[in-house]
């Protein structure tokens, strides 16, 4: 057991930034997840899916539309094949940075729509222990510790396996803006030796020791088919720059993280703007 330090003084508690997501009512400080990790949800929807519905490995190159269907050219980038696939409506789920490099035959105020977020870097680490210290160690059981070191942010606990003799993961750095730049600047092995150098400061003598040398690091604004985590609406560009991409092309809709005013990335912002994207491609049909 760890030595009782001396008491903070009010005024160092009211100087430290803890609580400022539980101030919004879309962050709660803890929610279920489901078995197996958060790549469960799409993995289940694929099982329910007609085999050969998902098309992997494949790069979209062009979008181009007619008055009665859209046809989209992709690349296999296994065999380098070039194919096209035509639909009545295509709902693009992709994140801006990334629409915005392919051939469009768009309209400009929908060009200029997809441009004016800006892009969000995000790096995340995740280090793996051989022991859960946190829970034999400092009776720490989920949660997380909000921190104020630019290459962490964030050092989440596992809520499962609670308890258990297994090893276990902790997201040790939730990197962004400024943060994110600067730690995705740096080799895999820098970013997890950064992740092992903050960790120790918050606890001491336990992260270095348990660490079994397992580790991994995504920079979202690196990733090819990504280049951000999701985009920030300002919210003067809400107003003047999304409506023609709520209005969406003659056959092409947009959907996704980038396309929900309130509630902008992760997975429930794709669930804003997937009813919209519905309720929008019901209303199209219906009049045909």
């Amino acid at each position: 057991m760890g030595k009782l330090g001396d008491p903070y003084k009010l005024t160092e508690l009211l100087d430290i930034k803890l609580g400022a997501h539980q101030e919004e009512r879309d962050h709660p400080p803890m929610m279920f997840q489901p078995s197996g990790g958060m790549d469960q949800i799409p993995r289940a929807i694929e099982a329910t899916l007609p085999k050969g519905t998902i098309q992997l490995n494949s790069e979209i190159t062009e979008i181009k539309q007619t008055e009665n269907s859209v046809t989209v050219t992709y690349q296999d980038t296994k065999s380098g094949a070039v194919k096209t696939i035509t639909g009545d409506y295509a709902i693009s789920c992709l994140v801006f940075p990334t629409l915005n490099k392919i051939k469009t035959d768009f309209r400009d105020d929908v060009i200029d729509g997809l441009r004016a977020p800006s892009s969000s870097p995000i790096v995340k680490n995740g280090l793996q222990f051989s022991e859960r210290f946190w829970e034999t160690k400092e009776e720490i059981y989920g949660g997380i510790t909000a921190n104020d070191f630019e290459e962490s942010g964030t050092i989440s606990y596992p809520s499962n396996e609670l308890f258990s003799n297994k090893t276990g993961v902790l997201l040790t750095s939730y990197a962004r803006r400024g943060g994110a730049i600067k730690l995705g600047n740096k080799s895999i092995a820098d970013r997890i030796e950064t992740s092992l150098g903050i960790g120790e400061q918050i606890h001491p003598d336990n992260f270095r020791k348990y660490f079994n040398g397992k580790g991994i690091s995504m920079a979202w604004h690196k990733q090819k088919y990504a280049l951000a985590a999701w985009v920030t609406w300002s919210r003067r560009n809400i107003i003047r720059k999304m409506p023609p991409l709520i209005e969406g092309e003659k056959r092409v809709l947009f959907s996704g993280n980038c396309m929900a005013p309130f509630h902008q990335g992760w997975m429930f912002a794709a669930i804003e703007a997937a009813w919209h994207s519905i309720e929008d491609l019901d209303k199209r049909v219906s009049k045909e």
